[in-house]
């Protein structure tokens, strides 16, 4: 038993414990060719790199099940890539949040196309700091959510050499601000948003798009979701969530119970590194007890499973190692269901449930400030997020993070002055 926990230190000392990234990256090239559209993949592949990507454009309408995956497995590549850069060898719960989102939005607006340009305006940045690009590889993945403008600068007219170049030069300068602009940001909602990253894409993506007015640049509102590919989503999840298990079940020792208590004790304010506070196993069964939870709600409910949803979750999961956790998560939930049911709103639509999900950045507001406080916040985020989104009129992918910083900008101030300390959770 000794030698088994041995070997395991030495492959994390080694820094290969990032390759549990690739080993599904390889799962999902395996999933794709899995799928019975696999025979047009790359004809298919081909209509989402060329497509629209703002919001709301399913990949899995767009372009079917085996491009999508396919398009899914290249982005779990390039994340392998990237963090593998990183030098500090172990994973850390930002790293592994970034992993989730950056996964998240291959389902539902981003390419190796349209990412590749934000990618290197964040390594342009570190150039003129003079510092390696490691350092900032992770922010780059969370930098990805404004490529929708990639892509509709690029093909809005018809794809040309002078749309791609205006196109790479508009994706590279985002890279390039986002990153001080999101250091600075945070101080706007202090840490109570766990999507800092989607506050500033929504706002640069905002401040983009009030310039298309001179262009003559018009964006249409659409939502292009799939309704028919429920099942092959749904095991596409559950083995994203046995691949977790059997994470969970080789990493856990006999402290894994306490580290996961003391998880769901904390209130999740960023930074809160669960991974590498609290260890692996724990950090592991706190995802997979959030996804699943999430999953079988979604079920519940009867929503058929599409891109975006799937994105959902994998955002939670990314983000249950870095301030989310099932304690935290359901008072914001609760806040989302009673707006919708006062709302007289369907639970069963594509807005409640994208909004259930995606809303939990606000966790660490229910884990700090208790169970009222994160009802309210919740109910205030699903009335505000329509709001937001005329904002950066989907150019941003992460509305709902957009969203989140303004309402933990109001609440918490308010909450600090009618709520005594002693009341605050620690």
């Amino acid at each position: 038993m000794d030698k088994i926990k041995n070997q395991k230190s030495v492959l994390y000392i080694r820094g290969e414990e990032k390759q549990t990234i690739l080993c599904f990256a390889v799962l999902t090239f395996i999933f794709a060719f899995l799928m019975p559209d696999r025979a047009t993949m790359l004809s298919d592949y081909r209509k989402i790199i060329t497509s629209q990507a703002y919001l709301i454009h399913d990949f899995v309408a767009v372009g079917g099940l085996a491009a999508t995956f396919f398009n899914v497995a290249q982005h779990l590549l390039l994340a392998y890539i990237l963090l593998r850069r990183n030098n500090r060898g172990k994973f850390s719960g930002f790293e592994i949040a970034a992993t989730g989102v950056f996964t998240a939005l291959a389902f539902f607006g981003t390419n190796i196309i349209n990412v590749i340009p934000i990618i290197l305006g964040v390594y342009f940045y570190s150039l003129r700091l003079k510092k390696a690009f490691s350092l900032y590889s992770t922010l780059s993945l969370f930098s990805c959510a404004m490529a929708p403008l990639v892509s509709y600068i690029m093909f809005v007219h018809g794809f040309s050499l002078l749309a791609a170049t205006a196109a790479y030069a508009v994706g590279i300068l985002i890279g390039f601000v986002t990153v001080p602009l999101a250091e600075a940001f945070i101080r706007f909602h202090q840490g109570y948003t766990l999507f800092n990253v989607g506050f500033t894409t929504g706002l640069v993506a905002m401040l983009i798009t009030s310039f298309f007015g001179y262009f003559d640049l018009k964006i249409d509102k659409v939502m292009i979701l799939s309704k028919d590919e429920h099942y092959y989503l749904l095991a596409y999840v559950l083995l994203f969530i046995v691949f977790l298990f059997v994470l969970f079940v080789w990493q856990k020792d006999g402290k894994w119970w306490h580290e996961c208590r003391q998880i769901w004790r904390s209130n999740g304010r960023a930074p809160s590194d669960f991974y590498s506070v609290y260890g692996r196993a724990a950090t592991l069964f706190n995802i997979i007890l959030n996804v699943g939870f999430y999953l079988v709600l979604v079920l519940l409910l009867r929503f058929p499973l599409n891109g975006t949803i799937i994105g959902g979750l994998l955002t939670v999961a990314g983000f249950s190692s870095f301030g989310m956790h099932p304690f935290n998560c359901f008072k914001i939930s609760l806040g989302v269901l009673a707006a919708a049911l006062i709302a007289g709103r369907d639970l069963a639509s594509q807005q409640v449930i994208s909004t259930l999900l995606f809303a939990n950045g606000l966790a660490p507001l229910g884990g700090a400030y208790g169970c009222l406080i994160g009802i309210i916040a919740g109910f205030i985020h699903f009335n505000l997020v329509n709001v937001v989104f005329s904002l950066h009129l989907g150019m941003s992918l992460y509305n709902n993070g957009f969203t989140s910083a303004f309402v933990a900008a109001v609440i918490v101030p308010l909450a600090e002055i009618l709520l005594a300390d002693k009341w605050r959770q620690e």
